[in-house]
C-alpha cells in the first residue's frame, strides 16, 4: 500500500472536509485506489464524504469515479452516495453531466435517469441532439427515457438512422416505457434497421400488451421480413390464448400469405379457442391450398375429438399435401363419430 498509513489517511480526509479543502482532499484521493489502500478504507473514505456538504463532496465523488476502485461493493457504495447527494440538487447534476470527463458525465446521466430529475429533461434532449460520443449519447437517451415524457418521443425516433446499434437499443427501450399509441407507431419506424434492431423493436412493441400494440403487432405477420414475422409469431406465442381473438379477427380480408401466418401462429399457440375460427376456414373450402394445408396443421397442434368429424372432408382434397396435414390431424384427433364417419 505504498507506505500509506490507513489511519492517517482518515484524519486527512476528515480534516479536509471540516475546513472544505476541494484541493487537499482530491489531492488526498489520488491516493485512495486499489493499489494504495484497501478496500475498508475506500469503505471508510465513502462513510466521511457521506457526512460533507455537497458542494465540496460533488468534485470529490466525482473525481473519484476515475479512480481505481475494483470492488463491485465499493462501486455501489459510490453510486448510492452519489445518488443520495444528487436529490435536490438539480443543477448539480446538470453541471456534471455537460462538463465533465466522459466516466462522471456517464454515471451522472444514470443518477439523472435513477432518481427521475425531470429538471434535467432539456439538458438531455440536447445532448442526445449535440453528442457525437455513442456511449454518452446512449446514456443520455437512457436517462431521458426513465423520465417518461411524451414529448420526448421524437428526440428518441431522431435517432432510428443512427449508424450505431447501441444508440438506436436505448431509444427502442425508452420508447416502450411510454406505453402508448404514439410510442408503438414510433417503435415501426426502427422495424427497417438492422436485423437485431428489428427484433428489438418488435420485442417492446409486444411488451406493451395493450389491444392497439397487439394488433400492430399482429400485422407484422404480413412482413416481407423474415425477421420480423418470426419475431412477432414468437411473441404472439408467448402471450398465449390473449392473442387468439386479436388473430381471429384479423381473418377477415387477409390476403393469402397473410391469413396462412395468422393460422399458422394459433396452431403454435394451440388454445382451443381458436377451433371454431379455424373450422370456419376448413369449412369455407378456400382456393388457396396453402391455406387448407395450414388450417389442418394447426388442427394438429390444438386436437380436440368433439370437432375431429370436420377434417374428415380433408382427406379428399386435391392436392397432396393437404390431404397429408389432414391426415396427420385426423391421426390425433381420432374419435368414434369420425371413425363412423371415416366407414359410411
Amino acid at each position: 500500500m505504498a507506505g500509506i498509513n490507513e489511519n492517517e489517511f482518515i484524519d486527512e480526509l476528515i480534516f479536509c472536509l471540516k475546513e472544505e479543502d476541494v484541493v487537499k482532499a482530491k489531492a488526498l484521493l489520488q491516493f485512495a485506489s486499489d493499489s494504495n489502500v484497501s478496500a475498508t478504507v475506500q469503505t471508510r473514505s465513502l462513510q466521511e464524504l457521506a457526512k460533507g456538504p455537497e458542494k465540496v463532496v460533488f468534485p470529490l465523488l466525482e473525481y473519484l469515479t476515475k479512480i481505481e476502485i475494483s470492488d463491485p461493493a465499493i462501486q455501489e457504495a459510490l453510486y448510492d452516495l452519489i445518488l443520495d447527494k444528487a436529490y435536490g440538487n438539480t443543477q448539480l447534476v446538470i453541471n456534471y453531466i455537460t462538463e465533465n470527463e466522459k466516466t462522471a458525465r456517464i454515471l451522472f446521466l444514470k443518477a439523472a435517469g435513477d432518481l427521475l430529475l425531470a429538471e434535467t429533461a432539456d439538458t438531455l434532449k440536447s445532448i442526445i441532439s449535440q453528442e457525437s460520443d455513442v456511449d454518452i449519447l446512449s446514456a443520455a437517451v437512457t436517462a431521458l427515457g426513465e423520465l417518461r415524457l411524451d414529448d420526448a418521443l421524437p428526440v428518441f425516433t431522431s435517432t432510428s438512422d443512427h449508424p450505431e446499434i447501441s444508440v438506436k437499443r436505448a431509444a427502442i427501450s425508452a420508447i416502450s416505457r411510454l406505453g402508448n399509441n404514439e410510442s408503438v407507431d414510433a417503435l415501426m419506424a426502427f422495424l427497417a434497421a438492422e436485423e437485431q434492431v428489428a427484433k428489438l423493436a418488435v420485442e417492446a412493441i409486444a411488451e406493451i400488451q395493450d389491444l392497439y400494440a397487439l394488433d400492430k403487432l399482429t400485422t407484422l405477420l404480413r412482413s416481407k421480413e423474415t425477421i420480423v414475422r418470426d419475431t412477432a409469431i414468437d411473441a404472439l406465442m408467448k402471450l398465449g390464448g390473449k392473442a387468439v381473438p386479436i388473430l381471429t379477427r384479423a381473418f377477415k380480408n387477409a390476403e393469402s400469405d397473410y391469413l396462412v401466418h395468422l393460422i399458422t401462429t394459433l396452431g403454435y399457440i394451440g388454445d382451443q379457442a381458436a377451433i371454431s375460427s379455424i373450422l370456419d376456414i376448413i369449412n369455407t373450402q378456400p382456393k388457396d391450398a396453402n391455406i387448407r394445408q395450414a388450417a389442418y396443421e394447426a388442427m394438429e397442434r390444438i386436437p380436440s375429438p368433439k370437432t375431429a368429424i370436420c377434417l374428415a372432408q380433408g382427406l379428399q382434397d386435391p392436392v397432396e399435401a393437404v390431404r397429408m396435414s389432414a391426415a396427420r390431424a385426423i391421426d390425433l384427433n381420432l374419435s368414434k363419430p369420425l371413425v363412423a364417419g371415416l366407414k359410411n
